[in-house]
């Protein structure tokens, strides 16, 4: 019973801290798409892919705390470069989607082989972040294990 006590604590823990995670990428990813200033270019058209893979690999991790960091950073990866490369395609539902702002947002509007770079820094830095979480937090101690 204190292993299942000790373990949902280290659950809840670790979930809280992702809980934190998620609310700050998104107002910053969001923050991305209208900062005017210097480096706008690199900021509104990139850094909001690094945000991007983060908030996935967070929400994954989230949803699914025993899944591992590495192994949710990559399928991050590869679903979101599916996504990249579904931006070549232009059927008609795909694009009245990406006219909305939530579709815009979720699924892009135009392709780049410059996002795929950014893409996987945001893969390695939500990945690094969610495997030392896991951890530090998930990880059992010695005096949880009895």
């Amino acid at each position: 019973m204190k292993f299942r006590t000790a373990r949902n604590r280290r659950l809840r823990n670790y979930r809280r801290i992702l809980a934190v995670a998620l609310a700050v990428s998104v107002p910053v990813g969001l923050w991305t798409k209208v900062y005017r200033g210097i480096g706008q270019t690199w900021i509104e058209g990139s850094a909001g892919g690094v945000i991007y893979e983060m908030f996935w690999i967070f929400l994954v991790a989230f949803i699914f705390p025993e899944l591992e960091a590495w192994a949710i950073a990559m399928a991050v990866f590869v679903v979101t470069s599916l996504l990249e490369f579904l931006q070549l395609w232009n059927p008609t539902f795909l694009a009245a989607a990406r006219e909305t702002f939530l579709g815009k947002m979720l699924l892009g509007s135009t392709f780049s082989w410059w996002d795929f770079p950014h893409y996987l820094l945001g893969c390695v830095l939500g990945g690094s972040f969610v495997f030392l979480l896991q951890a530090k937090i998930l990880t059992p101690k010695t005096f949880d294990r009895f």
